[in-house]
């Protein structure tokens, strides 16, 4: 079983930074809104794997010992392949700038904006989760 992880930033007023996937019909999610992350590398502890890809995806820098456990699933990919997938939220600083190194376009938005996105499965739970624990 392969291992994913994503990293959900989240801003004050609990908008949540998606990632618009390449239209690649090789890659996983083609053309879909998602959560920014991959594939965690061998030896590669969970947290540090998740901080590893945001970086690589969008330039922004996590202390892998801050980011914050949101959910972890199992499912099967359209492709047929098992994945386990463990997402991390963290708040984002409002400092950093977010730049797109990987996919279309990268953005922050709105939970009730979420329903409007085709968003690859199970990244909207993901997501109003993460938006939900800026709001507590």
């Amino acid at each position: 079983m392969r291992q994913y992880v994503g990293v959900v930033l989240v801003k004050s007023d609990a908008s949540v930074l998606v990632q618009h996937r390449d239209d690649n019909p090789e890659i996983l999610g083609s053309n879909t809104w998602c959560v920014v992350g991959g594939k965690r590398e061998e030896g590669e502890s969970l947290e540090k794997a998740a901080a590893r890809e945001l970086k690589e995806e969008t330039g922004y820098i996590v202390d892998d010992e801050n980011l914050n456990f949101l959910i972890q699933d199992e499912y099967v990919t359209e492709k047929g392949v098992s994945v386990q997938r463990i997402i991390f939220w963290n708040k984002y600083d409002e400092k950093q700038e977010i730049k797109c190194y990987e996919g279309q376009e990268i953005k922050f938005v709105f939970p009730e904006e979420l329903e409007i996105l085709n968003l690859y499965t199970g990244h909207k739970d993901f997501l109003k989760k993460a938006s939900e624990k800026m709001r507590r």
